[in-house]
């Protein structure tokens, strides 16, 4: 399979798992404003967390495709998005917590209660189609988007659970599965934050995927020499690229076989990798560029 096929289908997935939390996101905190659940504000939050990691990784597998370099400065962009979800997740659990006492039975019960119980059923389908459809392509992306998509199906779940009390006049349910949900929430954004966080300040871990890129390449005989190579890693995922020096014998259908097989050991090897950029020089004698 070439390389535009595997991340040109990627990149598509990608871009409906966002058009999927879009969606979700409107109506959660649509329905959550006029409502009043705090179970749908976290929801709600949620969904933008993965919808905006979501958008960065298809921000990047666009842009390798199109030959360019993405600039390091994503990684920090996802740092911030973390923190800045964190943080609202935390003022979030503190309000449900002071409106516990005061809590009153939810506006609009209907459309509230139906809400999460649409969401929940959209990302539990949906959650299984988009790790299917990458199984073969790119099955860490597809698993990664997968769980995504299975957290905002738990966080619906307890909502439809505190709602249910709720309109049964245990008012405090409410914001008290909220509070449950916002912790659920608050581990996820701070395990993306560490991690991306180790990810801009740890060069050991970049090294070392950078030599198994090496020695992937230079498996291949016809492959003198391996230049330029580069990984960048953020949250859950990585992306790369390098420059191959290709002996003068090889043609151009030496190079789409060189660059399917060296794409195919990458992301076996290193499985978080969701867009390679390879490019060649060929040797016009031997020792000569």
């Amino acid at each position: 399979m070439e390389e535009m096929e595997i991340f040109q289908y990627s990149r598509m997935a990608v871009k409906k798992f966002i058009y999927y939390l879009v969606l979700l996101f409107i109506i959660n905190l649509a329905v959550a404003l006029i409502g009043g659940s705090f179970g749908l504000f976290f929801s709600a939050v949620m969904t933008l967390m993965y919808m905006l990691e979501g958008s960065i990784i298809y921000y990047i597998i666009k842009k390798v495709l199109s030959g360019h370099i993405p600039r390091k400065m994503i990684s920090y962009v996802m740092l911030i998005i973390n923190v800045a979800v964190f943080l609202i997740l935390v003022t979030l659990i503190y309000v449900s917590y002071k409106s516990i006492l005061t809590m009153q039975m939810i506006g609009f019960p209907l459309a509230t209660f139906v809400t999460p119980i649409v969401t929940l059923s959209f990302a539990g389908y949906f959650s299984f189609k988009i790790e299917d459809s990458l199984r073969e392509r790119l099955p860490y992306l597809g698993r990664r988007l997968g769980d995504s998509l299975r957290m905002i199906l738990i966080a619906s779940s307890l909502t439809v659970f505190g709602i249910s009390l709720n309109l049964l006049t245990i008012y405090w349910f409410d914001p008290g599965i909220a509070i449950l949900i916002g912790l659920i929430g608050v581990r996820e954004s701070l395990v993306r934050t560490i991690r991306t966080f180790k990810a801009t300040t740890s060069k050991e871990k970049i090294e070392d995927m950078l030599n198994i890129m090496r020695n992937i390449c230079l498996e291949l005989p016809i492959i003198t020499n391996v230049n330029d190579t580069w990984i960048n890693e953020f949250g859950y995922y990585c992306y790369g690229g390098c420059k191959l020096i290709l002996s003068p014998l090889t043609t151009n259908t030496d190079t789409k076989e060189i660059k399917s097989y060296i794409i195919s050991r990458l992301i076996h090897s290193i499985p978080h990798i969701i867009a390679i950029n390879i490019n060649f020089e060929r040797l016009e004698k031997e020792g000569r560029i």
